[in-house]
């Protein structure tokens, strides 16, 4: 009859009121467990963020004092090719004065 079906329609809500309190008690607890997790996982990341920082700043680092280095030895070798020039040159001198000497010494 119609009084069965609204006891029914009212054990099924019931029934149905404690699964959603049950489900919400779970969440709480969930929630409840995110809340007690977070310091520490953000203190893992912000840990991990400081090491990857202080890593790449050491690189960075790194590389500019290889880049100072670079720079040093390009100028070495600048300044010796310089040198080798003028060397070069001053051979290329030697070498005219020489065959100019032995042109003057032919005429004599």
């Amino acid at each position: 009859s119609d009084a069965d079906a609204v006891k029914d329609c009212v054990r099924q809500l019931g029934a149905d009121m404690m699964c959603v309190q049950d489900t919400l008690g779970r969440m709480g607890q969930w929630l409840q467990w995110i809340r007690d997790f977070q310091p520490f996982a953000e203190k893992c990341v912000k840990s991990r963020l400081e090491e990857r920082m202080t890593a790449a700043v050491a690189r960075v680092e790194k590389a500019s004092d290889l880049q100072k280095e670079f720079e040093r030895l390009a100028r070495k070798v600048d300044s010796w090719d310089q040198y080798q020039r003028q060397q070069q040159q001053y051979w290329q001198q030697c070498e005219q004065m020489y065959e100019q000497w032995r042109k003057e010494r032919r005429r004599m």
